[in-house]
């Protein structure tokens, strides 16, 4: 599973640099995918790795992330009636 732009992602990992948790639990839209230096601000490492850059300037690793599937269509979604078992 890849991570693109427009997914819907949740942080659930902490930094791979210094353990730091801040953000975990947050949803965030990807604005887009790429591969930069970027330092932490939490204790400033540096490294050259893939981000996800989410529209308000936050950026996280990829590995950092969990994809969240959009909701089912309201017709794919099973009726009462299909649920039901019978005895």
């Amino acid at each position: 599973m890849s991570i693109k732009a427009d997914d819907l992602v949740m942080v659930v990992r902490p930094a791979g640099c210094c353990g730091s948790i801040s953000g975990i639990g947050r949803v965030f839209k990807v604005g887009r995918v790429c591969r930069q230096a970027t330092y932490c601000i939490h204790c400033g490492h540096v490294e050259n790795k893939d981000y996800a850059v989410f529209d308000n300037g936050y950026a996280a690793d990829i590995f950092r992330l969990k994809k969240i599937d959009p909701p089912a269509d309201g017709e794919s979604l099973p009726t009462r009636k299909e649920l039901e078992v019978t005895a």
